[in-house]
């Protein structure tokens, strides 16, 4: 177990439980009687949509997906009733950074261990964040291969903009805010594909080519192969996937756009009041919000596009390209174009709660701490929040890099903890014969000594010398300090077969500075290790919020 923590501020006083952040969360994971608490709610709560309406549109889309039994029988659990364990994902290329798989994996392990204790269905759900627009957080993956970590990276174009609604009025649309859910899988993604696959060390290419060649569909969208790719991945686990960008589930969420619409100003109120209790508490708000926004997004000319209010009126976009709505023809505009809105991260949870019933919500860091912003949003839609449950985090430590830490004599925790260059220096350190810090520490005293003798003796033939002694003692000094980081240099060389050891060690667990979970992602330990670090995670680590650090 791992002290290393990647909890900050309210995160981490939330996951350590303690009496500030009580007054944020109406409820802790860390607390058994919680869950109950909220079974019980749900058990209770009146709902305003049928099951059935949101697991039918959903049975298809899984199928496309290409989904297993298990996920079918889940998905008629849902009909029935179930509750869920959700989590979500912006639909990052390749999957996305590790903590995508970490939070699905989570998300499996939270539903499997509360339908085993409660003896009732708790299925697993992913909501695929298909809506986000952030382009530059989706859209390469860095993958450890044959000595450095390289970069595959796709780029957004007009012509890929599919959909109705989205025809580009602009030139160019690198910058474009167009959702990851309108956007095509071109020939530039299977030529990134092929580029990965050609680079990739010749044991990882069996597992690579049947996971990447097998999702990939033309002219689909990047959040399906997002979904098939983690449909491939999680097929035995029953992890049910849910696209808010489908049609069918916007008709669904008419009533929340509508009350977004009616009662702006409270739900405003709600969360700036929850948003000065977090300040008050001496945590950092992490959830920005414009207070003359309506907490929705409208789709035009092929960007999704947030509306604010403009006097009486609702409007969007900017310039010759304002679109402007009265409240009664918004109202009329999500009744007859509902696939055209799309809800803020403040909303989002709202849409995810009224579609399931939501015991717990698997959480990365900075979710945590945004979604202490919005217990008072939840309490105006007549809800509490779900148990905000802190998705599992692990650094993977593969056999080859563990022999060369032993060798080495150190530790990933340390490199976690201390950073790269303090191991660095204590490896440098450790090889240190002739102990060159202390030679010329003891070097430096004695001719600092030796120098005010001589200066002593100068001075009663010439006191004149007094004012530029000290001047010509720290040129002295500053020429052995210059040949003590000459010693330092030639000891590294002496050693840069270690060093290149070490720097391989830390493209690993450390990659470009970075946490493992955030720059790499799952296909670096699935081409060699196929289905097996997946059912590693699953079934053979108990489940826990706490960093640790594994070995395959």
């Amino acid at each position: 177990m791992s002290s290393y923590s990647i909890f900050k501020g309210l995160s981490k006083a939330y996951v350590d439980n303690t009496t500030d952040s009580s007054k944020i969360f109406p409820l802790n994971f860390n607390n058994e009687e919680a869950f109950t608490q909220k079974i019980e709610e749900l058990d209770a709560e009146c709902r305003c949509i049928e099951p059935s309406a949101v697991s039918g549109v959903l049975r298809e889309f899984n199928q496309y997906l290409g989904c297993g039994e298990l996920t079918l029988k889940h998905l008629d659990e849902l009909e029935n009733g179930a509750l869920a364990v959700v989590t979500g994902q912006q639909a990052g290329i390749f999957t996305g950074a590790l903590y995508t798989v970490y939070k699905a994996i989570t998300t499996i392990k939270l539903a499997r261990k509360l339908s085993e204790q409660y003896q009732r269905p708790v299925v697993p759900v992913f909501w695929i964040a298909s809506e986000d627009h952030d382009f530059q957080e989706i859209h390469e993956l860095k993958h450890y291969a044959n000595g450095k970590v390289n970069t595959y990276a796709i780029h957004k174009q007009a012509s890929e903009l599919i959909e109705k609604h989205l025809t580009p009025s602009h030139p160019s649309n690198n910058q474009l805010k167009a959702s990851i859910g309108h956007l095509k899988v071109t020939n530039e993604v299977y030529q990134t594909v092929e580029t990965l696959l050609n680079e990739a060390s010749q044991d990882e290419i069996e597992n690579l080519q049947i996971l990447l060649k097998s999702t990939l569909v033309e002219n689909d969208t990047l959040s399906n192969w997002f979904g098939r790719l983690m449909m491939k991945l999680f097929n035995d686990y029953g992890l049910v996937f849910i696209d808010p960008m489908l049609g069918q589930l916007r008709s669904l969420e008419i009533p929340l756009f509508e009350k977004a619409l009616a009662s702006n100003e409270n739900i405003v109120k709600a969360l700036e009041e929850q948003t000065e209790l977090v300040s008050k508490m001496g945590f950092k708000p992490s959830l920005e919000f414009d207070p003359t926004g309506l907490n929705l997004f409208y789709y035009q000319n092929g960007e999704r596009l947030p509306i604010k209010r403009e006097g009486t009126n609702w409007c969007v976009g900017q310039g010759s390209e304002i679109t402007t709505f009265t409240t009664e023809t918004l109202q009329k505009a999500f009744n007859e174009e509902p696939d055209r809105f799309s809800t803020n991260v403040i909303l989002r949870p709202i849409a995810q709660d009224i579609l399931f019933k939501t015991v717990a919500y698997v959480a990365g860091p900075g979710e945590i701490s945004y979604y202490g912003q919005l217990a008072q949003v939840y309490q105006f839609f007549g809800k509490t929040m779900p148990i905000i449950y802190p998705r599992e985090n692990f650094t993977v430590v593969t056999k080859p890099v563990d022999e060369k830490m032993t060798d080495l004599d150190v530790d990933a925790e340390a490199m976690l903890i201390c950073g790269v260059e303090a191991v660095r220096d204590r490896v440098l350190d450790l090889k240190d014969d002739i102990r060159i810090d202390d030679l010329f520490e003891a070097y430096q005293k004695q001719v600092a000594e030796g120098y005010d003798l001589l200066i002593g003796q100068i001075e009663k033939m010439s006191p004149e010398i007094h004012e530029f002694k000290e001047k010509n003692k720290g040129m002295i000094l500053n020429q052995i300090g210059y040949l003590q980081e000459k010693a330092h240099r030639f000891h590294r060389r002496n050693h840069k077969d270690l060093l290149k050891t070490l720097s391989d060690v830390e493209m690993q667990l450390v990659p470009e500075g970075g946490l493992q979970e955030r720059m790499l992602s799952v296909i670096q330990y699935y081409g060699k290790e196929g289905d097996s670090f997946i059912d590693y995670l699953v079934n053979e680590l108990p489940i826990e919020a706490k960093h640790r650090i594994i070995t395959l």
